[in-house]
């Protein structure tokens, strides 16, 4: 339980531990749009958009062939489509994803790994239009997938990794929930997925890269 603890402060505030070895990687973005058309002298505003997404993720070594990891996810997206009044439509979300990964071989540089990842996620969207604020369906989705993965090592400290997501496994259950006319309406599904597609492995963004760096 304390590797746990240590490892969330990690990946918050940052820092080591005598414990084993970590590790941190992740994702950030931001992006802001405007558009504009013009025809001779005349020019129409087309509208605006601004989104902002936020993946750490951070692991702890347990021993050689086994690290365990949280990921943390925020986003937000605000886009402005013109009119008269102008539509503004607004979403945000979080996600937690603990995950586990065992190194299945270890030759020199390269190792062949598998992780298996427990996700919870919640989003929900406003829209504004005349200073009037309608709120839209909030979505909560947990699930489990699980997919191998290929690391080499450029150094003592940095690795790169690529997920195989032409293999998969993924059971994820979601639930949308909507208010209409004062009542809540809540519809829920499920999916199971378990496949491996590597007829287009190249060209349809089945492998995803990344770089770790160990402390």
């Amino acid at each position: 339980m304390k590797k746990i603890v240590y490892l969330v402060l990690f990946i918050l505030l940052g820092g080591t531990s005598a414990y084993g070895q970590y590790y941190f990687g992740g994702s950030f973005n931001f992006s802001s749009s405007g558009r504009t058309e013009e025809s001779g002298d005349v020019s129409r505003d087309e509208g605006s958009s601004t989104s902002f997404r936020l993946n750490p993720k951070g692991g702890l070594f347990l021993s050689e062939d086994f690290a365990i990891g949280l990921g943390i996810g925020i986003n937000t997206s605000w886009e402005r489509n013109p009119g008269n009044p102008d539509v503004i439509d607004k979403s945000a979300g979080f996600s937690i994803k603990p995950f586990a990964r065992y190194y299945v071989v270890k030759m020199n540089k390269f190792s062949l790994f598998g992780e298996g990842q427990l996700g919870f996620s919640s989003n929900w969207s406003k829209v504004e239009v005349g200073g009037t604020t309608t709120d839209g369906p909030v979505t909560n989705t947990f699930g489990l997938s699980i997919h191998p993965g290929v690391s080499y090592d450029l150094n003592e400290k940095v690795a790169l990794e690529a997920f195989i997501n032409g293999f998969n496994f993924a059971v994820r259950h979601k639930t949308e929930k909507t208010e209409m006319g004062g009542t809540e309406v809540k519809e829920r599904s499920s999916n199971f997925n378990l496949g491996a597609n590597l007829d287009n492995i190249f060209t349809t963004g089945s492998i995803t890269v990344g770089v770790i760096v160990k402390l």
